[in-house]
């Protein structure tokens, strides 16, 4: 295949229109999403609805986190109004600059530093970013699983540092972070 073969002008994507419930979801055209030298366009098969993604459409916290998320994320409606933080799919295009990945790669990973767009028929993404190439064994739901749930875990189970022949009490552990620290 091409570095970057024919690609549509527009896709859909799922919109967060207001803050509020699942009813402020609409199915949108929306232009690709711009891609900077380094980075992959990922044509995505599966993603998933998680905390970042319930919590930040809803604003479910409260204050004065509540207020500052409207800070951050856009005062009436989000700002990035494309949730979704992980996605499985297929590289569909290769900015300049990229190494390590070829158009028609099956991969799997997160939207960097909570920047969203995953809930889309596209996503851009850095290929220095939190991506990898999918186990030929794994399908794209699986694989559109285990981003945020691990990364989560690992990134405490690294925290703690326990010593060799040392047991962790996994306290709840039903839910995408306890399953993968388990």
């Amino acid at each position: 295949m091409s570095r970057n073969s024919a690609l549509p002008e527009h896709m859909r994507a799922a919109l967060a229109t207001g803050y509020g419930g699942p009813e402020l979801v609409r199915i949108m055209e929306v232009p690709l999403p711009k891609r900077k030298p380094g980075m992959l366009l990922v044509r995505v098969a599966a993603t998933a609805v998680n905390t970042a993604d319930t919590r930040t459409r809803s604003l479910q916290a409260a204050e004065p986190l509540r207020t500052l998320m409207r800070l951050l994320l856009g005062f009436s409606r989000p700002r990035q109004p494309i949730l979704g933080t992980v996605f499985a799919g297929t590289v569909a295009a290769l900015s300049p600059g990229v190494d390590g990945f070829k158009v028609g790669d099956r991969v799997f990973g997160s939207s960097p530093g909570m920047r969203y767009g995953c809930h889309a028929e596209y996503v851009a993404v850095p290929a220095s970013g939190p991506v990898a190439s999918m186990p030929s064994s794994m399908g794209f739901v699986e694989a559109a699983a285990l981003p945020f749930g691990g990364t989560t875990a690992l990134y405490f189970l690294e925290k703690y540092k326990a010593a060799a022949g040392e047991s962790i009490l996994v306290n709840g552990a039903a839910g995408a972070v306890g399953s993968m620290a388990v």
